[in-house]
């Protein structure tokens, strides 16, 4: 592909859907093509991620063949620029980050935890600017609704309530969490849980070799909730991947 596009040639949507499903291809039917896809697609996914600035934990939406991002694109998105707020790949992107350091824990720990210090970037974007609103409630079509969800869509924050445990209370703002949720009052969007202050991002690059030839990786219950969000730096538009 060549030129530049108003949108562009790529994008965090469509990236992380295929990420999830590469990655359950891997985990049930052991396809080591799909492990090794599934690795490429995840960095390519944390390459749209803001990790700096007042937008950390943010991904941009549209990224050109050459690898140019486009902030804004022609159409806008909403929000525009695409990093700016809450957005339907912002929930997808977490969703993908949570189910490829489930996969990924058990088999390639270096690679895990540079997925789980991209998921708990993007878990403190998703608290002060989404949960802080817990509690407040709209009316939609004469109907009391909450007032917390991402983008004020269900389905949005539908992807944080997955049938997979890896990623069923992420979005539940509580970084000790240790059990796995029993009842609604326990699930993701209904706790607000509290900001904690965490440790600032020093490397993000992950390492250079991808998973060949290995087995699916177990299923396990992961604990990365059990460690603090990323504090965000100094404003920056670099990127590593």
């Amino acid at each position: 592909m060549t030129g530049h596009y108003g949108q562009g040639a790529f994008n965090t949507d469509d990236i992380a859907r295929a990420c999830v499903v590469y990655l359950r291809d891997w985990q049930q039917n052991h396809t080591a093509a799909s492990g090794r896809k599934a690795y490429q697609l995840l960095r390519g996914l944390t390459y749209l991620q803001t990790i700096s600035g007042p937008n950390a934990g943010n991904p941009l939406l549209w990224m050109q063949s050459d690898g140019a991002l486009t902030p804004s694109a022609t159409p806008p998105d909403s929000p525009d620029p695409s990093d700016s707020g809450p957005s339907y790949w912002l929930a997808r992107s977490i969703w993908a980050l949570g189910e490829g350091y489930a996969a990924f824990r058990s088999s390639d720990r270096k690679f895990a935890t540079f997925l789980r210090n991209r998921l708990d970037l993007a878990v403190s974007a998703l608290r002060r600017q989404v949960l802080v609103k817990y509690g407040d409630w709209e009316v939609s079509d004469g109907r009391r609704v909450p007032g917390w969800l991402i983008n004020g869509a269900a389905d949005a924050s539908s992807r944080l309530c997955s049938d997979s445990p890896r990623t069923s209370t992420l979005a539940a703002g509580q970084p000790r969490v240790r059990h796995w949720p029993s009842s609604p009052k326990a699930s993701p969007l209904c706790q607000p849980g509290t900001r904690k202050p965490g440790r600032t991002e020093r490397s993000c690059r992950p390492p250079t070799v991808g998973p060949v030839g290995m087995p699916g990786p177990r299923r396990c219950r992961p604990r990365w909730l059990s460690r603090p969000p990323h504090s965000a730096g100094q404003p920056s538009r670099q990127r590593h991947c």
